[in-house]
């Protein structure tokens, strides 16, 4: 009898394990049918999200808000300046499931504009290597030649040349505005610098938070929503690490090795030292409708990938306003100035300008390129402009994401 019960006894033991051992699979396959249905919903989100933004854009000009509903999913849209670059918010909603990313938004234009110089401009020269490849809107069809130095003259050019009427096309409304227009609260960079790491974020979906600094930032770390600004000057030196800022202030300096993705806003002068890497896409602007001079220096074996512009003077300033890109710099994207361009560097994109100079290691020539490259054509396919002009058919297209 003993026997019989201890085997009965273990037969119950073997059973409640046996339970246990099915509750645990039926549970662990209720999580893994949880976690399925999780992650496929946010597969369905990512993909809906995605498409509404190109939906959105499709529509042409961004509007304030728009909705969609598909398979359940219901997206919107808000657009937001940061800027010379729009934001587009998307959201996503699946029951109370809900997915936000945000997005730099550009127009994407097929410009196959090389160079445009404004009809009053002196007619051009080469000397040297020059090489001019997209088309070309130019106050004489004649590219004449121009001896300077020993090296032989070989110009190489293609593109259709036709005539340029009147100025250079007008800058866009809301340039000027594009700060003044974003909503933002005010912190010193004291308040902020609080943080032991150095390191700063803030969303797209935020406030702007605008910060008021010292001429050198105090900040290591920053990236998003932010403008840093200054009464006076400011300096970015390499050991800062800033990505989709604001920069703003009369006189902005940036320091050899510095890299990140900024926008510049300066009226008086911008000065980018050598081997300075400003990613895409960023932009440095100049807005000088003073007397005084403005001015923009581009260094040797400096980048900028996005737009260079100088703008606001009038006229009969046209010599007291400059770009200067100096050896072996390079810009991607657009280069525009309502004064001078004295190039020594390599454009890959479209150049609009009043006066364009060259320059070798003894002067400065005007109207004269020597040993350059403007070509529009090496401006890669997946680059997507920062709008300049009141464009009345416009592409929208992602520029980067953002979160």
């Amino acid at each position: 009898m003993l026997i019989k019960a201890n085997s009965l006894l273990y037969a119950v033991y073997v059973c409640l394990i046996v339970a246990i051992i099915c509750s645990g699979l039926l549970y662990f396959s209720g999580l893994y049918r949880m976690l399925n249905l999780y992650y496929n919903t946010r597969e369905a989100l990512y993909i809906q999200n995605d498409s509404a933004l190109q939906y959105f854009l499709s529509k042409g000009t961004p509007s304030a808000e728009d909705l969609i509903t598909e398979d359940g999913i219901i997206s919107k849209v808000h657009f937001k300046n940061h800027g010379l670059l729009k934001v587009a918010i998307v959201q996503s909603i699946y029951h109370n499931d809900t997915l936000n990313s945000s997005h730099f938004v550009g127009s994407y234009i097929s410009n196959s504009t090389a160079l445009h110089l404004a009809q009053f401009s002196p007619q051009i020269s080469y000397s040297g290597l020059v090489t001019l490849i997209g088309d070309k809107v130019l106050p004489y069809a004649n590219i004449n030649e121009r001896y300077i130095g020993s090296n032989p003259n070989v110009l190489i050019s293609k593109g259709k040349i036709s005539s340029s009427s009147g100025l250079l096309p007008s800058i866009r409304s809301d340039f000027k505005n594009g700060l003044i227009d974003m909503s933002s609260s005010l912190a010193n960079a004291e308040d902020i610098g609080s943080n032991p790491r150095g390191a700063y974020f803030n969303s797209f979906e935020n406030p702007t938070i605008k910060i008021i600094s010292d001429y050198t930032i105090g900040l290591k770390r920053v990236k998003g929503n932010f403008i840093i600004t200054s009464n006076d000057s400011l300096e970015l030196d390499k050991t800062l690490s800033i990505e989709d800022v604001i920069i703003s202030a009369p006189v902005v300096k940036i320091r050899r090795g510095f890299s990140g993705s900024v926008q510049i806003f300066a009226t008086q002068k911008v000065v980018v030292e050598e081997d300075v890497i400003l990613q895409y896409p960023s932009s440095v602007v100049l807005y000088n409708d003073s007397e005084e001079n403005g001015e923009i220096i581009i260094g040797k074996n400096s980048t900028v990938k996005g737009a260079v512009v100088l703008y606001g003077n009038p006229i009969e300033s046209i010599n007291q306003n400059n770009i200067r890109l100096l050896e072996n710099s390079l810009i991607v994207g657009d280069v525009y100035a309502s004064g001078k361009i004295i190039m020594d560097g390599k454009v890959y994109g479209t150049v609009y300008a009043y006066r364009l100079c060259g320059q070798n290691s003894q002067s400065i020539y005007e109207n004269c390129l020597i040993d350059t490259t403007i070509d529009v054509s090496l401006r890669p396919d997946y680059f997507v402009s920062i709008p300049l002009f009141n464009e009345k058919k416009v592409s929208f297209e992602p520029i980067k994401k953002v979160f």
